[in-house]
Formats: C-alpha cells, sequence, structure tokens
C-alpha cells in the first residue's frame, strides 16, 4: 500500500478509543456481552486452556470466561484507558496489555 503509515494509523486509532473508553464500555458493553454464549460454543474452549482476547476493550469477556475452568488469559487493547478499566475488573490468571494490532 503506497503512502501507508502503520504509526500515524496507530497513533489515531489510539487516540479514538482513548477518547471514547468509558462510555463504549457503559454502552455497547450490554450489546456485545449478547454474543459470549455463542462464542464459547463455537471456539470448545475447555480445561487448561489459554485464550487470547485481541481487541479486549474493558475486559467483559475475560471476565465472564472466569466463570469456566479454563487455564489462563491475555486480553490487548490499542487504549490504555480501555486496559485499565480491564485490569481494574482483577480477573484472576489474566493480563491485560496495551499493544498495536
Amino acid at each position: 500500500m503506497s503512502g501507508y503509515d502503520a504509526h500515524a494509523f496507530d497513533t489515531y486509532e489510539q487516540a479514538g478509543w482513548e477518547a471514547i473508553a468509558g462510555r463504549f464500555a457503559e454502552r455497547w458493553s450490554p450489546i456485545t456481552s449478547q454474543a459470549i454464549d455463542s462464542l464459547l460454543d463455537t471456539t470448545r474452549v475447555s480445561k487448561g486452556s489459554r485464550v487470547l482476547d485481541v481487541g479486549c476493550g474493558h475486559g467483559r469477556l475475560l471476565q465472564l470466561l472466569r466463570r469456566l475452568p479454563f487455564g489462563s488469559y491475555l486480553g490487548l487493547d490499542i487504549s490504555q484507558a480501555a486496559v485499565d478499566r480491564a485490569a481494574a475488573l482483577g480477573v484472576p490468571n489474566t493480563r491485560f496489555e496495551v499493544a498495536s494490532f
């Protein structure tokens, strides 16, 4: 792709998600959480599995996964504000980190 600047795009995306992290969690979580049961049925995650949630946002998926006997969890998001909200959940055996995809 000619003229594409990955760093500039990441900076733009990160700024946008930082600005709406709190509102996104409050307004969209009830809607996006409706897909979690179907997601679990499809993925066949079982005891001892390692789960990677790319674009984890505020960590709701990994928080709900903890009710099942899995292994370890890693949530990645481009927004530090979202990662901070996710980490504040105190989900055992789970790390949340800022990362660009």
